[in-house]
């Protein structure tokens, strides 16, 4: 979303730092999701490899059944370390994802600073929806004890002035809203019903 649409839509400064920032979050959400994919992605390209270069070394072997059993073991328990290894780092990228997202939606300032206080521990444990479990709580806690780390957005924010493009005079509908009266939501459903 370029700033330089919004404006022309009429948006006040304060309204047009405010789309962005939500928009930033999304962009930023979606990354990790990516960043968490690709991580999955090289992970089991790496051990397709390992495992192709593990059957050829068997294939190649010349040695005695009881030879042949005991590398086969010995490489069944590597790739079930490697396997756990693989989950960890999964579940590792996947909480700091969940945690940055959370902290993103409740406005923190310094994500870094408000990661220290929450204290979570190495048994993290996440909820099917990919959230952690318990993080909301803890997050509400510390809103009211060190709200200074988090950002206070108002949820309706009367624009004035802002005009659109297909109705500058706000003319037509007896029944609209003058733009005076609108909110930022009134402006965001303008907005996304003419994209449709």
């Amino acid at each position: 979303m370029k700033t330089q649409f919004l404006k022309d839509l009429g948006l006040e400064k304060e309204v047009i730092d405010k789309i962005l920032a939500e928009n930033g979050r999304d962009i930023e959400a979606e990354k990790a999701k990516t960043t968490e994919l690709q991580t999955q992605l090289d992970t089991a390209n790496k051990t397709i490899k390992e495992r192709n270069k593990q059957l050829e070394t068997l294939k190649n072997s010349n040695d005695d059944i009881e030879g042949l059993k005991k590398q086969i073991e010995t490489l069944q328990n590597d790739n079930r370390a490697a396997d756990e290894e693989h989950a960890k780092e999964i579940k590792k990228i996947k909480v700091e994802n969940a945690l940055n997202n959370a902290l993103s939606a409740a406005n923190a300032k310094n994500s870094k600073a408000v990661k220290a206080l929450l204290e979570l521990g190495e048994d993290v444990e996440l909820e099917e929806d990919g959230r952690i479990k318990g993080l909301d709580e803890k997050i509400k806690a510390l809103k009211k004890s060190d709200s200074y780390l988090f950002e206070e957005i108002k949820k309706t924010t009367t624009i004035t002035g802002a005009h659109t493009a297909s109705n500058p005079n706000n003319q037509g509908d007896p029944g609209a809203k003058k733009d005076s009266e609108k909110t930022y939501d009134d402006f965001v459903s303008e907005v996304e019903a003419k994209e449709d």
